[in-house]
């Protein structure tokens, strides 16, 4: 599977990507690779796991130090200069396939921790439908949820 490191590898670069790119190489590549992980996450050698799994994360935590804030940033501003350029489409398209990959790699590492999906069954099938909605609301930073979740299943 040294295919998925290829793929990541000869994917175009996002902040690069200018009116008129091709969006479609990017998109495709996105799409591969999350197919690749939904389907053969156990055939991937523990360094393309890692890889995807070091993506997946940067992607959904926000960075600590300031100059990737500085940097990430100035992404977004210039996306958004994009966006108003009229490559809104491109741009969205790009943003979910995206979340595609990163959700195929998190549900992929869940399926890896046996004891986590054990336990989060059980505890599921222990919840009493009728109390669903006394729970309080779902958070909306992925953070928070992580602590809900886990405060909900202590």
């Amino acid at each position: 599977m040294s295919m998925t490191l290829g793929l990541l590898r000869n994917a175009p670069n996002v902040a690069g990507l200018e009116q008129g790119a091709d969006y479609g190489k990017l998109l495709a590549s996105l799409h591969r690779l999350a197919t690749l992980v939904e389907r053969e996450w156990e055939a991937l050698t523990v360094e393309q796991r890692e890889a995807l799994k070091a993506f997946a994360y940067f992607a959904i935590e926000p960075p600590k130090d300031i100059k990737t804030r500085v940097s990430l940033a100035i992404g977004r501003v210039s996306m958004a200069f994009r966006m108003l350029r009229g490559n809104e489409e491109e741009i969205a398209q790009l943003v979910l396939a995206t979340h595609r990959l990163v959700h195929a790699v998190l549900d992929a590492v869940e399926r890896e921790n046996a004891a986590y999906v054990s336990e989060l069954s059980e505890r599921l099938a222990q919840l009493d439908p009728s109390r669903l909605d006394q729970l309080p609301k779902l958070p909306e930073s992925e953070s928070e949820r992580r602590a809900w979740l886990e405060k909900l299943l202590d």
